[in-house]
């Protein structure tokens, strides 16, 4: 058994929890479980349950968001830029996030974390199509058709399909790239259906 394990083997083995067994496995004594330790060791670092959720979600959204903001937006190249986006899509823990989904519906913490994340790499995505689109009016819709494909296959997998998520990620950056260059190859993207409406009135 070992002796002492760190705030992080903590996050770690919950990331494997969620993978594996889903958000209700998130309970201590499971997590010292499987860590081959005592209770003891986790009020160590947190107070109760709801303190150690409120500090894993604070870290996911620290480690699988704000990281990938740093790696992305340090790249000045625009086109450059949106293919590391699209690459650090792939690293996140979507096992782990799809269930992280599932648990928003039924948590108000977990939710709110949920929508933080979402909106933090909706904008992420929004600035690097706007770095390539600056005068798109569509801008807004490319980005989300960008988060959906991960949250999407998230969703639709699971275990999820790397080779498929990556497929669908070098296409939507296929159509991106090549919107941006005015290629005939570029899928016109609908206009949304309330400025047909305001069109038509």
């Amino acid at each position: 058994m070992p002796t002492s394990v760190t705030r992080q083997q903590y996050f770690d083995s919950a990331y494997k929890l969620l993978s594996s067994e889903g958000f209700t496995s998130l309970q201590v004594v499971r997590l010292c479980s499987v860590l081959g330790v005592t209770t003891g060791s986790f009020y160590n670092y947190f107070r109760n349950l709801n303190d150690f959720i409120a500090q894993f979600l604070q870290t996911w959204r620290q480690d699988e968001t704000k990281r990938i903001i740093e790696v992305a937006e340090v790249i000045d190249e625009p086109a450059e830029r949106f293919r590391k986006l699209s690459e650090q899509a792939m690293t996140v823990p979507h096992e782990a996030e799809a269930e992280l989904r599932a648990w928003s519906r039924v948590n108000e913490m977990v939710h709110a974390v949920q929508h933080e994340v979402d909106e933090l790499r909706l904008g992420l995505i929004r600035r690097a199509v706007l770095n390539l689109l600056p005068c798109d009016p569509q801008a807004n819709h490319l980005a989300a058709l960008g988060l959906s494909i991960v949250v999407g296959m998230q969703q639709l997998q699971s275990p999820i399909d790397h080779a498929q998520l990556k497929w669908a990620l070098d296409q939507y950056v296929h159509l991106v790239l090549a919107r941006a260059s005015g290629s005939s190859e570029a899928i016109t993207v609908a206009p949304d259906r309330r400025d047909l409406h305001q069109t038509q009135v």
